[in-house]
């Protein structure tokens, strides 16, 4: 309920009369409101025009009612409340209107005898006393959800629940249509004072107001025009220049295409002494109690979002007329508040920043919103609300008026419904404040929404205490905030180097297999000898700790002896891939400093330092001593440099520790649950550190290594016929790979008996889940992440065969042993969980830094301030003291479970059209499309000043089963157009299946089809290997047929414009939403087009208008796209049939 008292309207107009007073405006004299002389009917305000939109798009939600409940304690004359009703009923006809297109327009028409609204009862004194309340507000509920019939019926509904003969429920519904929250506060008193007249035996005013709201309507809309409104609207054209990007909060689900009106509410409080706090700190400041919570609204939703630029929406009374004060009707009006802040801000200065932002709002709130959007035009894809997803209010409690043997009091009731993501209701009771947050159940769970109502109270306390303290530093979490659970601890693996690790290994099983490779092999007892034998010959070369030694060679068991001779003579070896240019190896091995290269023959070396080449004779050892010379290398020096791509162009080495892998590699054993040797296959060049996981384990721990071949590990058939004949129980490859690998059809017979261990790139859960489901029954399926720079990988998945996927992306999964993982904002402060932040690691995998770029090292390994004081497992460089974390730049957020969930790179945020755009949603629908069997989407600029999505897709049919060795030629041969290549795709059938499924914003601008997608020496997609789109000016296409030209017929006629294009979309032409609904009926009556309202809405081309028709109506879709739009629209079906029930939103 809303408050009744006229007083009310007193301090609204004082208050606006103090904020224009400041500004040096003075209060506009009111033109009077006529009475029309056509007082049947009435265009519709633009407020309910907006209303009445969405009415048609989502005939029967409910999500527009606007219910009120009030307890009346005592005897209620049932007879006389309704004569007082009907006599309120009387004075206002709106409250009966009913509402009709004519000429293309809604009209709203008012009865000459509006009748009675009976009330309707309900006895609930049958059931047992402890049942009844519950009873009386589930009835509560269901009559507030209830919805109307705008046209046949009258939009109020008055219902009397009846507990005991002393206690009612008086439950009333009236749609937003016809009535605000105000509205009910006239009502209510008007009843009151009728219910006293008749028990006095008196007759209850009846009269009809002097003007109704019909009147109001006119007057209103012949009141936007002139120099005022022009002065109005261009306030607002100034304040959403470059509007910010979709403010999305931390959801539980994704927002749906067609997003549910399903809601619910958290309720909370702000105690006597905090509202005092406010109104102190709002008193200092010249701002309001309003403007001192919403001050602290913007800060939560900065630290949750990282948000600097972002737009919350406040409603406004707009009653401030004195003629339309004592009326019923819609007046209630939108403000956007643009929030501009960062974490270096003080909440003082943020609070300065919204009472000057409330404040020229409403000297700007004439103008309706709906006008707004109008001459703006935004973007209103994907079913968002234009320009704010979170609303905040604040109204005063309700105060009841008398009536006689009644003692009136709130009964509160939500109709279960939400209109927008996320509003904060705010009522002032006296010295306290209750709040009530109100979400969409189908983007949060009511865990996330109560968790950030305790976060804006902790913020609140915080900012009282401290309000000339920086945003950013104020504390938010809670208790009940977790960190990822923190792992044991194994520190006694880190005291020893790899090497001692490996020749304590070959003493326990000197005749084991160590390495097996193409035709050779090498125990323990080999592998221990040879190594030795290399680690004499680089002592002798100078080689000791912290000296670098190049390493360039495939994968044989020579490599393996290499890695071993490096580390036993107390070198750090680096490698470099025999298949990357000479150049390049060249400039690695200048970088690191390294003076011998160890390498197999056979190509280049690319340098000219001292070699050492390594036959199949071993030439080079022969004579060397076969003990392990002493080093003196302890687990703080090198064990490698691993180069990888710098932002700068040129590759920047990591410097890695013995102590830093052999810590990864017995956490890693840990978390995987391997106790016992097994065999492993390694796939990967030496270049990717990747391939330790496969490396290093066996070596430790008495199990054999497989050393895959180059050209065997991008033969699917090849490959499947090794594991066939070797037992192999490990393996660790990155996704694309394996994408390309299973394209081969025995994906069953690719992989591992017992561990595979998926990493590199982000994988979808969709997918991850269809392999563990491939694997054995023995085998379990991980997923692992981790960059260079903290040794291969801190956070490992299990992923489970049958747990419905909750994300795009598969989960990272939880740290590993002796490593902490932080979700961090921008101040470096923890997110709270469910917020996207940027992880950050420390412990004891973090490698040392960047060989010689100690810039790149200091802004990329930082001082872990969050470490325990005197304590922390990570590693200082150089072993000195003060633990370090390293910035991935990644953004991730902490799942309920604990879990890490990748979001994407924290330094590649896209907006399209003021949408952020994620690239994992449109790649899965461009992967589940059945003309596509795989593809890739990025965002190009090419330079060009906007970016722009383009996908990369590999048709059906398209290469063979060695579609891993097609990829390696690096997109050679492959179509740069936007349609056609790779077998004759026909990318214009896949993207008619993309916007049938993506928001436009979302859908690519160009499609590229190619025979492979190119993979890089890793198994990752290459993604600078891509080509560009053809650079060619999209052509204005004609209607192809029939149905068509129908179409096109009828948009010009609507538009008034001459030409009308297959893709041109009908808001760019000039389109508007009421002008939608005309072409909802003209598509039915002309071309026989009976879609629904909001599927139009989604479909704003004439390709797609027209692909809505029946198949008899001749439509002939583009070549290929039969099947898929078949499949479609019985998915598409069967998804409305699943959301009959629930109500949609749309977008304004």
């Amino acid at each position: 309920m809303s408050g009744t008292g006229a007083d009310i309207a007193d301090k609204r107009r004082e208050a606006m009369r103090r904020l224009l007073a400041q500004r040096g405006l003075s209060t506009k004299s009111e033109s009077p409101i006529a009475a029309h002389p056509e007082r049947g009917s009435a265009p519709l305000s633009h407020p309910q025009r907006q209303l009445w939109l969405f009415e048609q798009m989502f005939p029967g939600t409910g999500a527009y009612n606007v219910p009120a409940a009030v307890r009346l304690a005592g005897t209620v004359d049932v007879p006389a409340l309704q004569t007082a009703l009907d006599a309120s009923i009387a004075r206002h006809a709106v409250v009966t209107a009913r509402f009709r297109m004519e000429d293309s327009e809604p009209r709203q028409y008012f009865a000459p005898d509006p009748g009675r609204v009976p009330i309707r009862r309900h006895d609930l004194t049958g059931k047992p006393a402890p049942d009844r309340e519950r009873c009386a507000l589930e009835l509560a509920r269901s009559i507030a959800a209830r919805p109307f019939d705008l046209t046949d019926a009258p939009p109020l509904a008055v219902h009397l629940v009846t507990l005991t003969e002393h206690d009612h429920v008086l439950v009333l519904n009236m749609h937003h249509l016809v009535g605000d929250a105000l509205s009910w506060g006239v009502l209510l008193r008007e009843v009151a004072a009728g219910y006293d007249a008749v028990l006095r035996g008196e007759k209850p005013a009846a009269e009809p107001t002097p003007v109704h709201y019909g009147d109001y309507a006119r007057w209103h809309r012949d009141r936007l025009h002139g120099a005022a409104y022009d002065d109005q609207i261009a306030y607002w054209e100034r304040v959403l220049t470059d509007p910010p990007s979709v403010l999305e909060l931390p959801a539980d689900r994704p927002r749906p295409l067609t997003p549910a009106f399903r809601g619910d509410v958290v309720d909370f409080g702000l105690d006597t002494a905090t509202v005092a706090g406010l109104r102190e700190l709002g008193r200092q400041e010249g701002a309001t109690l309003f403007m001192a919570v919403m001050a602290a609204l913007d800060v939560l939703l900065y630290r949750y979002t990282g948000r600097t630029d972002f737009l919350v929406a406040t409603s406004v009374a707009n009653r401030a007329h004195s003629q339309v004060e004592p009326m019923v009707g819609l007046f209630v009006n939108t403000l956007l508040l643009r929030a501009r802040l960062d974490g270096d801000r003080t909440f003082r200065e943020v609070l300065r920043h919204v009472r000057e932002g409330t404040g020229e709002a409403l000297v700007h709130q004439e103008v309706p919103f709906e006008k707004v959007v109008e001459r703006l035009r935004p973007d209103r894809t994907g079913g968002a609300v234009p320009y704010f997803q979170v609303m905040c209010t604040l109204r005063p409690a309700p105060r009841f008026p008398a009536m006689p043997g009644l003692r009136l009091s709130d009964f509160p009731v939500h109709n279960g419904t939400s209109k927008r993501d996320l509003t904060l209701n705010l009522v002032e009771d006296g010295d306290t404040v209750l709040g009530q947050f109100e979400y969409d159940t189908e983007i949060f769970d009511r865990e996330t929404v109560t968790r950030l109502a305790a976060h804006l109270g902790q913020l609140v306390t915080a900012a009282l205490a401290a309000p000339d303290t920086p945003v950013g530093a104020l504390p938010m979490l809670t208790d009940a905030d977790h960190a990822p659970p923190a792992e044991p601890a194994l520190y006694a693996a880190a005291a020893s180097c790899v090497h001692e690790l490996f020749a304590e290994q070959a003493d326990r099983t000197p005749d084991a297999v160590a390495v097996r490779g193409e035709g050779t092999t090498l125990t323990f007892a080999e592998l221990d000898r040879r190594a030795n034998q290399l680690a004499h010959l680089l002592r002798e070369a100078g080689v000791g700790p912290e000296r670098p030694v190049g390493l360039c060679l495939e994968r044989t068991p020579a490599m393996a002896v290499a890695v071993l001779g490096v580390l036993k003579a107390g070198g750090a070896y680096v490698p470099v891939d025999p298949a990357d240019p000479a150049a390049r190896r060249a400039a690695i091995l200048a970088d690191s400093g390294a003076a011998v290269l160890v390498h197999t023959g056979g190509a280049d070396p690319g340098a000219t330092i001292r070699t050492v080449e390594l036959d199949p004779d071993w030439t080079a050892l022969r004579d060397r001593p076969t003990d392990c010379p002493d080093s003196g290398a302890t687990p703080g020096n090198t064990a490698y440099i691993l180069y990888t791509s710098g932002s700068t162009g040129a590759p920047k080495g990591v410097a890695v520790e013995h102590r830093q892998i052999v810590n990864y590699t017995f956490a890693v054993l840990d978390r995987l649950g391997v106790d016992e040797p097994l065999s492993y296959a390694m796939l990967q060049p030496l270049t990717v550190d990747s391939c330790l996981t496969m490396l290093v384990p066996p070596l430790v721990t008495g199990g054999e290594l497989h050393l895959i071949t180059r050209e065997r590990a991008l033969d699917a058939n090849a490959l499947a016929d090794y594991m066939a004949q070797h037992r192999v129980d490990c393996l660790k490859i990155a996704p694309s790979h394996l994408k390309a690998l299973m394209r081969s059809g025995r994906g069953a017979d690719l992989l591992p008996r017992r561990r595979l261990v998926i990493g590199g790139e982000a994988s979808g859960w969709q997918w991850l889940r269809s392999v563990a489901r491939t694997a054995g029954p023995d085998c379990q399926v991980y997923n692992h992440y981790g960059p260079t720079e903290t040794t291969v990988g801190v956070l490992t998945w299990p992923v489970p065969r049958e747990a419905e996927p909750e994300a795009v992306n598969a989960p990272l999964g939880r740290p590993l042993p002796n490593t902490t993982v932080h979700v961090l904002d921008r101040d470096g402060r923890h997110v709270p969980t469910g917020a996207p932040g940027e992880l950050c690691v420390s412990g004891a995998n973090v490698a040392r830094g960047y060989v010689g770029r100690p810039d790149l090292t200091a802004a990329a390994f930082v001082p872990d301030h969050l470490a325990p004081a005197g304590g922390g497992t990570a590693n200082p460089p150089g072993g000195e003291g003060g633990a370090r974390m390293y910035r991935t730049g990644d953004l991730v957020r902490l799942r309920r479970d604990g879990t890490l969930e990748f979001l994407g790179r924290g330094d590649d945020q896209v907006k399209i059209r003021g949408f952020r755009v994620e690239l994992g949603e449109i790649e899965a629908a461009l992967t589940d499309c059945p003309l596509v069997r795989e593809g890739i989407v990025v965002v190009r600029r090419d330079g060009q000043e906007e970016p722009r999505i383009v996908g990369y897709l590999v048709p059906q049919g398209a290469g063979d089963a060695r579609g891993a060795e097609d990829a390696e030629g690096k997109g050679d041969g492959a179509d740069g157009g936007d349609g056609g290549g790779a077998g004759g795709a026909d990318t214009s059938a896949v993207l008619e299946y993309l916007r049938a499924r993506l928001p436009r914003h979302m859908v690519p601008s160009a499609l590229v089809a190619l025979p492979a997608l190119p993979l890089s020496a890793h198994g990752k997609v290459d993604r600078r290997a891509l080509p560009a789109p053809a650079r060619t000016e999209a052509p204005v296409l004609a209607p192809r047929n029939d149905t068509e030209r129908a179409v096109a017929e009828v948009w010009r006629d609507l538009l008034g414009v001459d030409d009308v294009g297959l893709d041109q979309n009908f808001f760019d032409l000039g389109g508007h939403s009421l002008l939608l609904i005309e072409l909802h009926r003209r598509l039915a009556a002309d071309v026989g087009i009976h879609a629904e309202l909001m599927e139009l809405f989604r479909s704003t081309t004439v390709r797609s208008q027209a692909a809505l028709a029946d198949d008899e109506t001749g439509a002939a879709g583009p070549v290929g796209l039969d099947s898929a739009r078949e499949r479609g629209r019985r998915q598409h079906q069967l998804l409305r049939r699943r959301q009959a029930a629930r109500p949609q939103r749309p977008a304004p």
